[in-house]
């Protein structure tokens, strides 16, 4: 179950998410996103007992939707179209080098202190939370709703016409 959490919640939050990065802003997602990223730091750090782990992981799935979807669609919206493909490359490699080289650092870090690499992270996140809340912000839409209805959300997606016949 520990392990399912995180792709079931994905499924659910990356759609309304997404929605509620196109009406408040991208920005505004990201930081949200790195929120739930500190939450799910801190609530390993202090983990004693399993159900625990269960709402980490959570927060981590939320956190993975906000800001890896929503820096991705980021990348496609502001970069001209030649250069999309190349960027877009180079950040899933750049995240895939950090998935592979992330346990390792952390092991040898959790040599010294079991609970250093938890806290390296939540410092790491918790800087660029803050650059990023300081930075001046375009968007100020409200959410509304309807941008947390998935079933809605899901009947928009199967209904657009460049996905038949794939």
């Amino acid at each position: 179950i520990l392990f399912a959490i995180f792709p079931l919640v994905l499924i659910f939050a990356a759609p309304i998410l997404g929605s509620l990065s196109d009406h408040i802003g991208k920005r505004q997602v990201i930081l949200f996103g790195l929120g739930c990223e500190v939450v799910g730091i801190v609530l390993y750090m202090f983990d004693t007992f399993t159900p625990i782990l269960y709402f980490a992981r959570f927060f981590e799935a939320i956190a993975y939707a906000a800001v890896i979807h929503t820096g991705l669609a980021l990348i496609e919206d502001n970069v001209k179209e030649k250069g999309r493909g190349k960027l877009s490359g180079w950040s899933l490699t750049t995240m895939q080098m950090g998935q592979m080289l992330a346990p390792l650092i952390g092991g040898f870090l959790a040599d010294y202190y079991l609970k250093l690499p938890f806290v390296l992270s939540m410092g790491l996140v918790l800087a660029l939370l803050i650059s990023l809340t300081f930075k001046e912000s375009k968007n100020h839409n409200k959410a509304s709703l309807s941008d947390f209805n998935f079933i809605s959300k899901l009947k928009i997606f199967i209904a657009h016409r460049q996905l038949k016949g794939m």
